[in-house]
C-alpha cells in the first residue's frame, strides 16, 4: 500500500513539474514572438515619477505583495536611465528587483512576468530575458537574442513606445 502511495505521488509531482516546465516553454514561445508579450503589459497609468505599483499575490500564500514597475520615459534607442521591477514578497517580507535598459511587467494568464532587455550595441542585437515573479521572487525562464527592442504603448499614455 506505502508503495502505491509513493508512486502515486511521485506521478502528481512529476506532472506539477511537467506542468511548470511545459508554462514556461509557453510563455518563452510566445515572448520570441514578434509583439510577444508586449500584449500583456501591464497598462495601469504610472505615477508623475513614471512608476507603477501593482498589488497581486504572486508568491501563493493568499496575501497581495508588492509589484513596483519604473519605467525610464526616454525615447532614445539606449535610454540613459534603466528601467526596474522590484517585488516585495508577502510571505517571506523578502524584496527582489532587476534594473536594465529596458524592463516591461506583463500579466499574462495566472502569472506577472519581466522582459527584460539589454542591447550588445547601438543597433542591436537585444539580449531579451523572461523571468517569472513567483515565490522566492524571480525566475529566469529564457534568454534569446532580438534584432531590436518591441515596444508597445507606455501604461496610460496612450502612445507606443
Amino acid at each position: 500500500m506505502k508503495h502505491r502511495w509513493f508512486l502515486a505521488t511521485c506521478a502528481l509531482l512529476a506532472g506539477a513539474t511537467t506542468l511548470a516546465a511545459s508554462d514556461a516553454e509557453t510563455v518563452c514561445n510566445l515572448a520570441r514572438r514578434s509583439g510577444g508579450l508586449t500584449r500583456y503589459v501591464v497598462t495601469q497609468k504610472p505615477d508623475r515619477y513614471g512608476v507603477v505599483r501593482v498589488h497581486a499575490d504572486v508568491d501563493g500564500d493568499g496575501r497581495k505583495d508588492r509589484i513596483t514597475w519604473f519605467r525610464s520615459q526616454s525615447g532614445s534607442a539606449i535610454p540613459p536611465d534603466s528601467s526596474s521591477v522590484t517585488v516585495t514578497l508577502s510571505g517571506s517580507g523578502k524584496t527582489f528587483a532587476l534594473e536594465e535598459p529596458r524592463v516591461l511587467l506583463a500579466h499574462y494568464g495566472a502569472g506577472y512576468y519581466v522582459v527584460a532587455g539589454t542591447p550588445e550595441s547601438d543597433p542591436g542585437p537585444w539580449e531579451i530575458k523572461v523571468l517569472r515573479l513567483q515565490t522566492n521572487g524571480m525566475k529566469r525562464l529564457c534568454t534569446f537574442k532580438r534584432p531590436r527592442w518591441v515596444e508597445t504603448q507606455q501604461p496610460g499614455d496612450g502612445r507606443t513606445g
